[in-house]
């Protein structure tokens, strides 16, 4: 199994989430990656650092399993909410 992890991920701690239309308190959070990536580790599983996000490669790759309609929304919608 290819597992990707890129340290960005560590910082990735929002106070809130939706759960069932309401929001709530995030799980996520940087002790959650580092034991997500310790567990792998402990699996005898490789972490590997993503391509660069911009890259036209990644972005042909992720076109075989994602329609483009998909990956244009996930890239604009943040700054639409």
């Amino acid at each position: 199994m290819k597992c990707f992890y890129h340290p960005d991920q560590a910082l990735h701690a929002p106070p809130t989430f939706l759960l069932r239309g309401q929001p709530a308190a995030s799980p996520e959070g940087p002790v959650r990656a580092e034991l997500l990536t310790q567990g792998l580790a402990k699996a005898g599983l490789v972490l590997t650092a993503p391509e660069e996000v911009d890259s036209p490669r990644l972005r042909k790759r992720l076109e075989q399993i994602h329609t483009p309609r998909y990956l244009t929304f996930l890239e604009t919608i943040y700054t639409r909410w």
